[in-house]
């Protein structure tokens, strides 16, 4: 992966320019914490409570589900 990611309960951050730390932009709902990180591949997957975040180099979007109710049948 370029660069290093780093999660914090509210949010994700990515070390570049200036050699600092800066936050990726996610919208994420109140109260919404992180809960694990991890890379699969080239693959770069975020848990939270209630989403599952996904992104792919470069690493520049972000794509969120929410597999519960993606997934739920009546």
């Amino acid at each position: 992966m370029e660069g290093y990611l780093l999660s914090h309960l509210s949010g994700l951050y990515r070390y570049g320019v200036h050699n600092k730390w800066h936050e990726v932009n996610m919208s994420l709902e109140d109260e919404e914490k992180f809960t694990d990180i991890a890379s699969h591949g080239d693959t770069l997957v975020v848990l939270s409570r209630s989403f599952v975040y996904t992104s792919l180099p470069p690493y520049t979007q972000i794509q969120s589900s929410n597999p519960w109710r993606d997934n739920w049948r009546s």
